[in-house]
């Protein structure tokens, strides 16, 4: 599924079913985030039949133990640039031919013989998703990226030897922060101080501005609070006990 909220809704969905005693199943939510026992125990072979509701997490960072069957709602989330928004955002979209190759792959891993059910059709496989998605320096935000470039001693970052290179769009939205943020001046060279305190920064160029400005505002303690709230991608969860608590309200 592409996130943890979709993890978490088709877990609670599957519970229902699982009420059922003479289907017994043990329910795992994989993601990034997750509880740490919930990720051991899908790490962990069992004799019990498992179902375990993952994101991409599960194609490469986390193994899952004994899949026999995967099934692949064909998509996931990815990082891209909004131009609307000028800003990074995370978008659900169509996953890629390559990735449900990927996710195909899984089923079997225990060694016996595997099945992988995709909730589209072959013509939608071969037409909608894409063979492959863009590289990540073609479609996310530079800022960071550019200003390290500039950190390091690279005048002319377009002249760099990218693996993927950016489009001209991505760059231009990259120095237009930077410029906004007093990072680099107007002729493209880092500021000193200001721009290489940012790129010693642990964080994004925004939020390590935020930061400098709260030292001469004399408020850095409640700032590096918000800073690391923004820097959590996933901050409030709703736990097994909270929902139980509004499901006996209702």
């Amino acid at each position: 599924l592409p996130g943890a909220r979709e993890v978490d809704e088709c877990c609670q969905l599957l519970k229902a079913v699982l009420r059922d005693g003479n289907k017994p199943a043990d329910l795992v939510g994989v993601y990034a985030g997750a509880d740490k026992r919930a990720l051991k125990q899908a790490a962990m072979p069992s004799s019990r039949r498992r179902i375990c509701v993952a994101t991409s997490i599960a194609e490469t960072s986390v193994a899952v133990a004994d899949v026999r069957v995967v099934i692949d709602a064909g998509f996931e989330r990815l990082p891209v640039f909004d131009e609307n928004a000028n800003a990074e955002v995370v978008a659900t979209t169509y996953a890629s031919r390559q990735t449900a190759d990927r996710r195909a792959m899984r089923a079997g891993s225990s060694g016996e013989a595997g099945k992988c059910y995709r909730l589209y059709t072959e013509a939608a496989f071969r037409t909608i998703l894409p063979a492959k998605h863009e590289p990540a320096s073609r479609r996310s935000e530079l800022a960071a990226a550019m200003l390290q470039l500039k950190a390091v001693g690279v005048s002319n970052v377009l002249d760099f030897d990218w693996p993927s290179p950016p489009t001209e769009l991505l760059i231009c939205a990259a120095f237009e922060e930077l410029l906004a943020l007093r990072a680099i001046d107007d002729q493209g060279e880092l500021t000193k101080p200001d721009g290489a305190r940012l790129a010693l920064a642990p964080c994004g160029p925004r939020t390590a501005r935020f930061l400098l400005a709260s030292l001469e505002a004399g408020c850095s303690e409640e700032a590096l609070d918000v800073a690391c709230v923004l820097a959590t991608k996933r901050t409030l969860r709703r736990t097994d006990r909270r929902v139980k608590e509004e499901q006996k309200r209702l």
